[in-house]
C-alpha cells in the first residue's frame, strides 16, 4: 500500500512540473538556443530573446561578431534591457510593453543583461549574449 501511495505522489508531482497541457510538438520543445516566444506557445526565433512575464527566453544566445540580437516584448508587461558588461551598438533598451528592438554586437565577449523591473545583474530576469 505504501508503494502505491509513493508512486501516486511521484506521478502527481511530475504532472505538476509539466507544460500544463500546452502540447508536445516542436513548439513545446524548442531547439537548443531557441526559447518559447510570445505567450509561451511558439518558438522564439533564433537570434531573438523573447521577454515573457518574468523571464528572458532563452536566457542566453550565442552569435557571431557583428551579429545582431532582437529583443521582443509582446507580453504586455513593462520590461527593459540593461547591459552589465559592455554595451552593444544602440546601448540599453528603455522600458516598453510591446515591440522589438535589435542590437548589434561588434566585439567578441559575454554581454550580461537584465530587466530592472523583474531582476538584477545577479538574480531574476537576466541573461547573456555570447559573441564569438
Amino acid at each position: 500500500m505504501r508503494n502505491i501511495l509513493v508512486a501516486t505522489l511521484i506521478a502527481l508531482v511530475s504532472a505538476g512540473c509539466g507544460d500544463g497541457g500546452a502540447g508536445t510538438g516542436p513548439e513545446a520543445n524548442p531547439a537548443p538556443g531557441e526559447g518559447l516566444g510570445p505567450g509561451g506557445l511558439i518558438p522564439c526565433p533564433a537570434g531573438t530573446v523573447c521577454m515573457t512575464s518574468g523571464t528572458f527566453d532563452p536566457p542566453s544566445v550565442t552569435i557571431s561578431r557583428d551579429g545582431s540580437v532582437t529583443f521582443t516584448n509582446e507580453s504586455g508587461a513593462l520590461h527593459n534591457v540593461l547591459f552589465t558588461s559592455g554595451k552593444p551598438e544602440g546601448g540599453d533598451i528603455p522600458l516598453h510593453t510591446s515591440g522589438s528592438r535589435s542590437r548589434k554586437f561588434s566585439s567578441a565577449g559575454a554581454f550580461g543583461f537584465y530587466c530592472s523591473q523583474h531582476g538584477s545583474p545577479t538574480s531574476g530576469m537576466r541573461g547573456a549574449v555570447i559573441v564569438r
